[in-house]
């Protein structure tokens, strides 16, 4: 059943433009329709209950809509007291044995940050402990608790990874990861000095869950964990809801972030590539208000893209989003990532462009030889065709 006229292409809502209705920082159309294909894409890259939160039936074209985003809001909020439930058992578990536990990723902002938690929807928890010198104990009561230890990797991957082993629970069906790093010491972000441990203790927030005592990261540490950990990993292909987190931490700070300190953190090319690739598509597409001086101030830092590779990533990012034929087709996502990837290594444009071309035709850690590269090379002509 319709329940509403056929729309022109001026209603349907841009992706970035739902994220800045959802900050209050633009209004939403007096007429908008929700069609099948946007409710596809908002599903797909983690915005579905942030759809749902938003909209009302008389937003969507279809009552079989209705149904479908109710269906969702209620599948989030049954996932989001799951996690709340395991994560009030696991602070339990941690209390004895370490004094400050910190909550990362969407553990640490789905209380503090989102108008209603289920909007923030989360794969797993995460958390960060210091002193982990009796790891097996707790891995003990861990899985007495009915958290246990479940991964592909052998262990001994996990003996110089940033996190334990992941934790499964059967019975609230939640994934939990214990970390002793923000990031992997060898990947090409390890070496941050704003991401140590040492230096990370002196960048906490104390707050309260389920009458617990937490700490969750600053914003100018926490932004930049976020954007480093989203943009690196190429998270942007499935999965946009951490791109929303950085725009409520830089809407709900905005009077008191410390932008000379968060600069001072981007020691690195590619650091600065992934914080000026953010901040360009927050503020090319008015998701909130940047302030121009500092914005200034990160253009100066040297990054690992350039001009041209820029060019190239933010039209990566709009094609992703924007479900456009030549980057997700013909191009092709997994090319993208190859592309993705060259960008993200610590070097000099240059030097990262030639990479980037080198990795189309023959990916990174692959055993292509010269009849697999001229393969690629037709493959690619004829998605052309």
């Amino acid at each position: 059943m319709q329940k509403n006229p056929a729309p022109s292409a001026e209603t349907y809502l841009p992706l970035f433009q739902l994220i800045a209705i959802f900050l209050g920082n633009t209004h939403k159309p007096s007429f908008l329709t929700i069609d099948d294909k946007f409710f596809t894409r908002c599903n797909k890259l983690g915005l579905a209950p942030l759809l749902s939160y938003l909209v009302d039936s008389n937003d969507l074209s279809d009552d079989s809509l209705v149904t479908s985003l109710n269906s969702i809001k209620l599948t989030s909020k049954f996932s989001t007291e799951n996690i709340s439930t395991a994560l009030n058992q696991i602070l339990d578990i941690l209390a004895d044995d370490f004094e400050q536990v910190v909550l990362l990723k969407g553990v640490g902002l789905y209380q503090n940050y989102y108008p209603e938690p289920f909007i923030r929807i989360m794969g797993d928890i995460d958390i960060l402990i210091y002193n982990a010198n009796d790891i097996q104990n707790v891995v003990k009561k861990l899985a007495a608790s009915g958290f246990y230890q479940m991964s592909h990797n052998p262990s001994s991957f996990y003996e110089t990874h940033h996190h334990l082993k992941p934790f499964y629970s059967k019975e609230l069906d939640v994934w939990f990861e214990l970390h002793t790093r923000l990031l992997p010491d060898k990947s090409a972000f390890g070496k941050l000095h704003a991401i140590q441990p040492d230096f990370l203790k002196t960048q906490l927030i104390a707050k309260s869950f389920a009458g617990k005592n937490v700490y969750i990261l600053q914003p100018e540490i926490n932004l930049l964990y976020i954007i480093i950990h989203w943009v690196s990993e190429f998270r942007i292909s499935g999965n946009l809801i951490q791109f929303v987190d950085c725009c409520l931490i830089l809407d709900k700070h905005a009077p008191e972030f410390d932008w000379p300190k968060f600069l001072s953190f981007i020691e690195q090319r590619n650091a600065a590539t992934c914080v000026k690739l953010v901040l360009a598509l927050i503020t090319k597409n008015e998701i909130c208000l940047l302030p121009k001086e500092h914005l200034r101030n990160l253009r100066k830092k040297k990054d690992s893209a350039g001009f041209i590779g820029m060019l190239i990533l933010n039209y990566i990012v709009n094609g992703i989003v924007n479900n456009k034929f030549i980057v997700t087709r013909l191009i092709g996502v997994s090319n993208c990532e190859h592309i993705w990837q060259a960008y993200m290594r610590n070097n000099r444009p240059l030097v990262n462009l030639f990479l980037a071309a080198k990795f189309v035709l023959s990916p990174p850690n692959s055993k292509t030889e010269k009849a697999g590269i001229i393969a690629r090379v037709i493959r690619l002509f004829q998605r052309i065709r």
